[in-house]
């Protein structure tokens, strides 16, 4: 019986795997060597690369769950695992409408990561992803639906939580979204629509450097006009969001 892709999330999951050369070339080499399966040093040699990397890329398809391995003897009469793929024969189903609602579903979890590390009186820094692996965006994530979005239909899962995490590893991705959450906060209501760079940490709990970098794309942006009065006889510069960026989603 063959097996089935259809989550969008598994699906772009898998689609990666099979673009990579060296796991391509690792379940190819697994299949060929069926049902006994081959170990991980003998892929290492075959595709002439160290034992650590096959060993990574191995967690990565048993993941997926297009490898699996099982104990057997080597030459030497020692019991090692034997790697092999789970089915030769998979499919996998595109829905482009599926795929385009998993991203905005995404977007919406990445919103409530925020929300929750604001609600936790913690600070998002430079090193977010560094600092949180799947497993605890997906502890978050789940925490703040269950006492926050109490009626809310959305459930995360792991898989969701590791495509967070992949996303927010890439250079420029976490100050991106960042700026998406400020840029909706800030039309939430007339109030929010100005902001100064200290607020930044008060109102969105952000670290010092990510406060830097975010104030200093929004001075930049045209979507913000600098407006500047004193508070306490202090001058004070202060963001205004265009009135014309109002219904902009985009950041």
């Amino acid at each position: 019986m063959e097996s089935t892709y259809s989550n969008p999330t598994k699906v772009i999951q898998v689609i990666k795997a099979l673009a990579d050369p060296t796991r391509l070339g690792m379940l190819l080499n697994m299949n060929s060597n069926a049902p006994k399966g081959v170990t991980a040093s003998r892929l290492a040699d075959k595709l002439g690369k160290k034992i650590p990397t096959i060993l990574h890329h191995l967690e990565k398809l048993q993941e997926l769950q297009l490898a699996e391995y099982h104990m057997a003897e080597n030459e030497a009469g020692r019991k090692i695992k034997h790697w092999r793929v789970v089915d030769s024969n998979f499919l996998l189903e595109i829905d482009l409408n599926a795929f385009s609602d998993s991203k905005s579903e995404i977007d919406v979890f990445l919103f409530y990561l925020f929300e929750e590390e604001k609600r936790r009186n913690g600070i998002i820094t430079i090193d977010y992803a560094n600092q949180n692996n799947s497993e605890t965006i997906y502890d978050k994530l789940n925490v703040y639906i269950r006492e926050v979005k109490i009626d809310s239909n959305r459930k995360i899962s792991i898989d969701q939580a590791q495509v967070i995490h992949s996303r927010l590893m890439k250079k420029g991705e976490l100050e991106k979204h960042l700026r998406k959450w400020i840029f909706i906060a800030f039309k939430d209501s007339a109030a929010s629509l100005q902001l100064d760079f200290f607020e930044l940490g008060e109102r969105f709990a952000l670290g010092q450097e990510l406060r830097r970098r975010i104030y200093e794309y929004f001075v930049s942006s045209n979507k913000f006009s600098s407006i500047g009065y004193s508070e306490q006889g202090q001058p004070i510069q202060r963001l205004k969001l265009r009135p014309e960026y109002l219904d902009d989603p985009d950041n």
